[in-house]
């Protein structure tokens, strides 16, 4: 989030899988944002979703499990922090 401080960033994490499975997600901070204080600004949720290796994309619940194909990729974004100040 913005502010006189800024929060932190959040990780973009891609996993390309080379064999059949199945993943299981277990997350938080998907609807509630990471909020900021003293006049910062909230940061951005997190978010999941696979992209299968025929171009779809399906979004991933924060706790959920996907069927994965080889070359299927899961991408997470985890949130950032909120900021501080104005």
């Amino acid at each position: 989030g913005k502010g006189r401080w800024p929060g932190g960033d959040g990780v973009i994490r891609r996993i390309v899988f080379r064999e059949a499975m199945t993943a299981s997600l277990l997350s938080g901070r998907r609807r509630t944002r990471p909020f900021g204080l003293a006049g910062g600004s909230d940061a951005l949720p997190g978010s999941a979703r696979v992209e299968r290796s025929d171009g779809r994309v399906e979004t991933l619940a924060a706790c959920d499990r996907a069927e994965l194909a080889p070359g299927d990729m899961i991408v997470i974004e985890t949130p950032g922090g909120g900021g501080y100040g104005v």
